[in-house]
Order: structure tokens, then sequence, then C-alpha cells
């Protein structure tokens, strides 16, 4: 099965001949399905005076993003279970870093990625306005100035959304300085900034460990429950899943809160995160009387912390943090962190850093992080041997050395 780009007549009400564009569906050369997904070209472009060649070009864009994700179909069950309905902005994000790597290799110009981006928001946004996704995520808008005159704009919601596992073209200014890493000076960072959360927001602490030694998102952080966390001996299993319902029954904007990828996640390092979760449990039990089912509270209302009021805490640490490297004149790493945008997401990146510097396999690293790419090498890699090489890894890290 592939998506196709077709031209065809159409009649007017006054008998008038004219030329239309629409996406079907075939499974061979001679039969063609209409898709339904031809109404975008139709109420976006068509309708609203764009030249036939506009919705050719938007219609072919589109297609070549439907025929990437079925060509990759075993990495995306959750699609052909459930249709277009399952649809998520992460499916966009695989396949603009598809192409970012493609123009990173030269294969591809950044300027072309960059207008496939452009495309994808537009087709997002009609998505969620057809209410065909299920899906929520806000839209941002800023103002662009012509002279005089002004209008608003909806800003990209690939570079806006927090969570999204996304590669931008080196050459392209949408990328904007984003790390992902603490660079040569990692472990000692690290450990600062837990630090300085502890000092600060102490109830904080325990979730920046958690997305820096086990690459959780900031939604996955926020989702997790007193009893997610697993431990066998030495070894940490948390447990994540979609605990909306429970957690925030009360939420009518579910776009910061939402879990993509259930699963149980290994954690390393857990000789600096257990006595972080200790104390944070014994936090939390004198503050709510043992009466919390979140992990992460506000301390305001009690009530489980959301994904941009937990963006809002780590944003206040990062402040702090960026003026003791000053105060302590460590220069170098003072200009990386201010000369560069970076997130709550930048922890899943050093926990990739990390297991990438521990001598993982690419395969392992992606089972790792719960990832669904490398999904044919994916299938062949048993979690036992998994979590035996973490382990044996984890003894020769000399993390603890620089605390």
């Amino acid at each position: 099965m592939r998506f196709v780009v077709r031209e065809f007549d159409e009649a007017s009400k006054n008998g008038e001949i004219f030329s239309s564009i629409g996406i079907g569906i075939t499974e061979n050369n001679y039969l063609i399905f209409p898709s339904p997904l031809s109404n975008f070209i139709k109420r976006e472009y068509k309708n609203k005076g764009n030249s036939i060649n506009s919705q050719r070009n938007a219609a072919y864009a589109i297609t070549r993003f439907l025929n990437y994700l079925y060509k990759h179909k075993d990495s995306y069950p959750e699609l052909i279970l459930r249709g277009g309905s399952s649809l998520t902005l992460q499916h966009g994000a695989d396949y603009i870093s598809y192409l970012s790597l493609k123009s990173r290799a030269d294969e591809l110009d950044s300027e072309y990625v960059k207008t496939e981006i452009q495309y994808l928001n537009k087709f997002y946004h009609w998505l969620k306005k057809e209410n065909i996704i299920k899906q929520t995520f806000s839209v941002d808008h800023q103002t662009v100035y012509y002279g005089r005159k002004s209008r608003k704009i909806q800003t990209d919601i690939f570079e806006n959304t927090n969570d999204l596992d996304i590669i931008f073209p080196t050459r392209n200014s949408i990328q904007n300085n984003v790390i992902k890493d603490f660079g040569k000076n990692r472990n000692r960072l690290i450990i600062d900034f837990i630090m300085t959360a502890k000092r600060i927001e102490p109830l904080m602490a325990l979730g920046i460990a958690l997305q820096f030694f086990g690459g959780l998102r900031r939604s996955e952080t926020i989702n997790l429950k007193c009893s997610s966390l697993k431990w066998t001996n030495n070894t940490l299993i948390i447990e994540i899943r979609d605990n909306q319902n429970s957690l925030f029954a009360d939420a009518t904007n579910t776009s910061d809160i939402q879990v993509k990828y259930p699963r149980d996640q290994i954690c390393i390092c857990t000789e600096i995160v257990k006595p972080l979760y200790e104390e944070h449990l014994k936090t939390l039990t004198k503050l709510t009387k043992e009466t919390s089912e979140a992990l992460f509270i506000s301390e305001r209302n009690f009530k489980a912390l959301r994904g941009k009021r937990y963006s809002a805490k780590i944003d206040k640490i990062k402040q702090q943090f960026l003026n003791d490297l000053l105060v302590k004149n460590q220069v170098e790493d003072y200009i990386l962190l201010t000369n560069n945008k970076w997130s709550t997401h930048i922890g899943r990146g050093v926990f990739t850093n990390i297991l990438i510097d521990l001598g993982l396999t690419p395969t392992q690293i992606a089972l790792a992080r719960g990832d669904r790419s490398l999904q044919s090498a994916l299938s062949y890699v048993d979690e036992n041997t998994l979590l035996s090489s973490m382990n044996l890894a984890i003894n020769n890290f000399n993390i603890l050395k620089e605390v």
C-alpha cells in the first residue's frame, strides 16, 4: 500500500471545469481509492485560493510523510490498530529526524527539510482542528511585522513542544543551538544541578535525577506514582504508565501530561538516586500525611504537578545553577550552558550520552531509552542481557568519584 497524489477535473456549480488535487491510496498502480485526507488539500489550500502548484506541493509533502510511516509500520503498531486517530507529534518528529539525518549527510538540502516541516505543521493543525487525532497540543503564536503592519502566525509545534525526541538539520535556523548534553564536564555538572535543586526546590531533585539517570521525558516523570519505582537489590526499574485518569482527572488540556510509550525503564546510578528517593518520600509524607498518590506534587495544593509547572520549577533551578557557575568562575561551562538553549529534555540526552560512554551498542541504547527505532535489531535483543551489560558497565562508571 502507498499514498499517491492525483490531479483530476472537477466541475463548478456553473459548469466550469477546473483542476483539483487529491490524495489517494493504492495497492498497485491501477486501482486507486480516494482518501479523506484530500480534504486537507481542499480546505487549507484550494478553498483559500492557492494555486494548483501549491496544492500539488502540499499533497506530495503529506504523502511522503504517510508513506514513511507505512514503510516503518512495524515500529508503529498503534497506527495499524487504530488508524489515523492515533497519529501523534512524535510520528512527525520521527519523520523530521529522518530527513534531518539525510540533510546532515548532504543527501538533502536543509531548506528542503524546513519546507517539509512547514507542511507538517499545517497538516497537524488541520488534524487537530478537525478532531481527527486524539493527541492535544498547545498552539502558540508570534507577531510578525511588515513595516507598520503586523499579523500573528502559529509557531512551529515541533520546535516548541517539550518531550519530543527530534533531530533538526544542522544548517537550519530552526535548530536554534539546542544542546542535549552537558559537555566534557557532564558528571560534575549533573551533581551540581541536582544539589542546586536540593537547596532551592527539594521536591524537584529526584525528578532531575530520574531524567538524567533514567532518561525520562518530562511527561513521564510527572505521571509517576509513589509506587512506580521498584527496587530489586541494587537495580531500579521505573514503571512508566499513563496515569492521567488518576493523577490529572480534572485536567482539560492534556498536552503537557501525556505519556507516549508506557514501559518499564532501567535507571542507572542508583547509589545517587536511592537516597534522593528516600529523602523525597520522607518530605512528601510530611507534607501530605501519606495522602499523595503522585510522586511529584505542587506544594500549593498537593495535587500532581503539571508539566508547565514542572518546567517553571526547573527554569528556577537552572537560573540559580548558572549563577553559581559564574560565582565559582566555571566560565567554560557557563558559556556552553548560556549560549545554547536547553530544557528539561536535556536529561534524556545526557542519559543517552552516558550509555554511549558506558559502551552500550546502539540497539541496547534504543531499548534502554524506550525508543521504537532500530525495530529490526530490537526484536533480537534480550532484556536480561541488556540489564547485565548495564550493571557491569555501571560498576566501572566513576561518576561518584566526582561528587
